[in-house]
């Protein structure tokens, strides 16, 4: 579906363009996981869902026009994401949405097994 007008969450706003960001991200997500699998997997509605929330949030990040971040954005944002529901790809989407709004995203990991298998899952992003 497309996005008619820009939806606002704490004063900032997500714009058309942002959701269809979001609908490339989803579709080279699907593409990462059947090149993987070797079946279509889309992502999971919690996985949209966070990345959803994180990515309006980021939306936010270069708006200073109404001081947007100061009164009313939350400068810390959490998920709580269950085992094995994909925090990974939610990452990895976060990362691609942050990068293509022009911003740096910073992804860090303690584990180099882990790093490994999601740099190479989600390079595509």
């Amino acid at each position: 579906p497309k996005l008619e007008k820009p939806s606002q969450w704490c004063g900032v706003s997500f714009q058309p363009a942002d959701w269809s960001t979001m609908l490339e991200i989803a579709g080279a997500a699907a593409e990462c996981m059947k090149q993987k699998y070797n079946v279509i997997m889309i992502p999971h509605h919690t996985q949209i869902f966070a990345v959803l929330m994180f990515a309006v949030r980021a939306c936010g990040v270069n708006d200073k026009s109404e001081k947007v971040l100061a009164a009313s954005l939350p400068k810390t944002m959490l998920a709580r994401v269950g085992t094995g529901e994909g925090k990974s790809l939610i990452i990895g989407m976060l990362a691609a949405f942050v990068a293509k709004k022009g911003l740096r995203a910073h992804v860090i990991n303690d584990q180099r097994v882990l790093t490994k298998r999601d740099y190479d899952t989600n390079a595509a992003l």
